[in-house]
């Protein structure tokens, strides 16, 4: 069965000569996330505005409301299209109305308008470059500068992006890069040699079973207990995720989580306070900020609540007791450390409501940065700002192998193949 696979394909690659601008890295990350409504001639934004000019002007004849549609959808890049689509609006109409002579009065504006808007889109551009900031046609913002070294901040959540199959290309090209590694990136990715870490380090996680059917599904049900979480275990967002209560809907549960991934995680469900907590540095300089709390709709924090309701409440100060704070960040450093994390991260958490222990869930070793994403509303509340979080985040770009390095006189020498 093909597995479905969710990806988020944005990055920004920044020269070390621009991390002082704080200003400007602000518009970058901030333009780049909320794009211009959708940065790429693909969006379904520019296209729903092509489409519904196009209509505009060749059933109505109103080219004004038109030229405002398709003009929006010119400075979303799509300005190649929108010049087709226009004088096709323009042939549509001489063809529903072969009586009148139209053309010279349909065409010519049509195309004044799609030029106008295009040479409006490009002078918008060239004043962006100038001030040292070009944008390519794969969504990535690159300010340039007189230093031509050049380091990646990925920005891309799930399976080929945040697993160090990114990572791994990057050192491959000796191009430094923000966040973890390629090993802790890895083993970040998979929840379960995650939690088989953090077991080995003594640190508090949840019980587990990995399955490979409905039927070991139910049994893990019946060791772990009512309800249990099942799991892709190399996905996030909560996708293929489910909460099972009764042996009856193990088969579906495994089901779902098998779409994504082969590998399915039965998890212990943690009754409780559902948290989360940034993680800044490396080694013994990785620090916590402050834990954010996190209050969904009858406790149900999945992809809906998440992303596209504003029903989930997030406390930061999260209102814990002051020593179960302390404890979170204490024990999500370790977890860090544990994994060989680097740069920054995220890790959820929830205490137990029974004796307010805390669990560790898993960690995110490449979080959300927009401006309304729980890193930088922890950073906030700590003092940091959003412009500064991201340079700070930009500082600890850095390679496994330093640049240049090579390969010693064993390493670069084939091994033979030896037979017992």
């Amino acid at each position: 069965m093909p597995r479905e696979r969710t990806y988020r394909t944005e990055a920004i690659v920044i020269r070390r000569s621009d991390f002082g601008e704080a200003d400007r890295l602000l518009t970058l990350f901030s333009g780049h996330y909320a794009g211009y409504w959708g940065s790429a001639p693909d969006s379904f934004g520019p296209f729903a505005l092509i489409i519904a000019g196009a209509i505009l002007a060749a059933v109505r004849g109103w080219w004004l409301p038109a030229g405002l549609c398709t003009g929006l959808a010119a400075l979303t890049r799509a300005d190649g299209l929108l010049i087709v689509l226009v004088l096709g609006a323009a042939v549509a109409r001489l063809l529903y109305y072969p009586a009148q002579r139209v053309w010279p009065a349909i065409a010519v504006p049509a195309l004044l308008v799609a030029l106008v808007v295009t040479y409006a889109r490009n002078a918008w551009i060239g004043a962006l470059a100038a001030t040292g900031t070009s944008i390519d046609h794969e969504s990535a913002i690159v300010p340039t500068g007189a230093d031509d070294t050049v380091v990646v901040f990925p920005l891309l959540h799930g399976p080929m992006g945040e697993d160090g199959t990114v990572q791994g290309a990057l050192e491959l090209l000796g191009i430094p890069y923000t966040g973890s590694g390629v090993m802790a990136s890895a083993i970040s990715m998979d929840k379960v040699m995650t939690k088989r870490i953090w077991r080995a380090e003594g640190l508090p996680t949840p019980d587990w079973r990995l399955v490979a059917s409905g039927e070991e599904t139910a049994m893990a049900l019946q060791a772990l207990g009512a309800p249990m979480i099942v799991k892709p275990a190399r996905e996030g967002s909560t996708i293929g995720l489910t909460k099972v209560s009764s042996p009856e809907q193990c088969e579906q549960a495994y089901a779902l989580a098998s779409k994504y991934d082969p590998e399915v995680l039965c998890e212990q469900f943690i009754e409780g306070d559902e948290t989360t907590c940034p993680i800044l540095g490396e080694g013994a300089s990785a620090h916590a900020l402050p834990v954010i709390r996190i209050v969904a709709p009858q406790g149900n924090y999945d992809y809906e609540h998440k992303y596209f309701t504003d029903d989930t409440q997030y406390h930061c100060p999260s209102g814990l007791p002051e020593a179960e704070e302390r404890e979170i960040q204490r024990l999500v450093v370790q977890a860090f450390r544990s994994l060989g994390c680097r740069g920054w991260a995220r890790a959820d958490i929830m205490i137990r409501a029974s004796d307010r222990k805390p669990f560790l869930l898993e960690i995110n070793t490449s979080p959300g940065m927009t401006g309304h994403s729980l890193v930088p509303m922890s950073a906030r509340a700590l003092g940091i700002s959003y412009e500064d979080l991201c340079v700070g985040v930009l500082a600890t770009a850095t390679l496994n192998t330093p640049p240049g390095a090579t390969l010693s006189p064993a390493q670069s020498q084939p091994q033979e193949a030896t037979t017992p």
